[in-house]
């Protein structure tokens, strides 16, 4: 069975030293930006085992964006299906747009650079839009308190 470090402040300090430094990364995260490949046409499980280790309270109520890929034509559209239902279940808000990358290899050079326009110009789209969500949600918190 794998440990789950669920953290609340009576066990914050016995978790290991790895799990509490991500635990405060994310918790100071304003934003997510989920990056997945299509497992068998879901989420991989080390993507869903790091995410359940830790409470719902340290992703909630922030926006967050998808980005999926594959080798194949649907460019991990089911993984990124089941990664919205996913995420939303921790309290995270998920934007509309999802960036889509089909091919891979054939789409993003060794260095990670995109190899046609439509990808970057999507990327864009996809980051301003996270963007647009993140001043939007930080607007309504200092207002609503």
């Amino acid at each position: 069975m794998m440990a789950s470090y669920k953290c609340t402040p009576q066990r914050i300090e016995d978790i290991p030293a790895a799990a509490r430094n991500a635990r405060g990364i994310i918790n100071d995260a304003d934003a997510f930006v989920y990056v997945s490949t299509e497992y068998y046409q879901t989420i991989p499980p080390a993507l869903t085992n790091m995410i359940i280790h830790f409470d719902t309270d340290i992703f909630s109520g922030k926006p967050a964006a998808l980005v999926c890929y594959s080798d194949g034509v649907f460019g991990g559209c089911r993984a990124a299906m089941a990664l919205r239902a996913f995420v939303a279940a921790t309290g995270a808000l998920t934007i509309p747009t999802i960036l889509y990358i089909p091919s891979t290899p054939a789409q993003i050079d060794n260095q990670g650079a995109a190899r046609n326009s439509h990808i970057t110009f999507q990327a864009k789209r996809l980051i301003a839009h996270l963007d647009y969500c993140l001043a939007a949600f930080t607007t309504h918190r200092k207002d609503t308190g």
